[in-house]
């Protein structure tokens, strides 16, 4: 994949967005015509089924799908479990023409005295990474979500959970030294199909690059968000080779379509 990438000047501030696919040509022709053609043959199960887990791992969390109630264009987040507590962010729904705005529950919640509603810790998509906030159970629609996927950096592996039961162990690529896949707690914000470089599905993340700024491709420069998708390379699955994505060979992260939703908890382990 001919990749481009910037350098900070220095950190951002916490800020909302939307990933965009650098390539967001070769994106919008595969959503409008619904293509997923694959570079050449690669390895790959296709299958998502019950397994033993292995004794490294840990059930991740419970968690839930967040998003705004219908008609509101926007919610505010608050930097603590009571609505007297400072607003951190407020975040525009949609954050784009189509794109609805959507967080994923990561931990609690909080009861708040005299109301009828109560606080909820949501993960965000914003820099720095591992930002949290609350936001307030009367202003968003609360689904559970049973599947979550956890990444062992160091085993070059991705774990995907249906409650307390695996159902599926893949290997993967992740970033080189330099440019490392930063780890933390994120979720899944776009989901889209696509073609050639980066296989048939897209999970943009709620995480940023550490390192860059930006993606380029093709001449399109997008944020330089984290996403987990296949790739033309699948020689460097099980490596160190990306500049913080998250590579699959193409038919597995095809299996993931079955079950990954917008708004489900991705851990990025050591």
């Amino acid at each position: 994949m001919s990749t481009v990438a910037s350098h900070p000047a220095a950190r951002p501030a916490a800020r909302s967005r939307r990933w965009r696919l650098p390539a967001a040509g070769l994106l919008a022709a595969a959503l409008v015509t619904g293509g997923a053609g694959h570079a050449g043959a690669q390895p790959g199960r296709m299958t998502l089924r019950p397994m033993t887990a292995p004794r490294w791992a840990a059930v991740p969390p419970a968690s839930a799908i967040i998003v705004p109630t219908a008609g509101r264009s926007a919610l505010k987040i608050y930097s603590g479990p009571s609505p007297r507590s400072a607003g951190l962010i407020t975040l525009r729904n949609p954050l784009v023409p189509g794109v609805p705005l959507v967080l994923a529950q990561y931990g609690g919640t909080a009861k708040v005295g005299g109301v009828k509603y109560h606080m909820i810790r949501v993960a965000l998509p914003v820099r720095p990474n591992n930002t949290v906030g609350w936001v307030r159970s009367d202003q968003v629609r609360v689904t559970a979500d049973p599947w979550r996927l956890d990444i062992y950096k160091s085993r070059h592996t991705l774990l995907v959970w249906r409650g307390n039961t695996l159902m599926g162990t893949f290997p993967v690529a992740v970033g080189r030294p330099r440019t490392p896949t930063p780890t933390g707690v994120f979720y899944v914000e776009t989901r889209q199909r696509s073609f050639g470089d980066f296989g048939p599905l897209i999970f943009a993340s709620s995480g940023f690059s550490d390192v860059f700024t930006t993606f380029t491709n093709a001449g399109q420069a997008g944020d330089a968000a984290i996403a987990l998708h296949g790739t033309n390379e699948p020689a460097t699955v099980g490596h160190d080779a990306s500049h913080g994505c998250i590579r699959m060979y193409n038919a597995d992260v095809a299996a993931l379509g079955s079950a990954i939703a917008v708004g489900t908890l991705l851990r990025v382990l050591r």
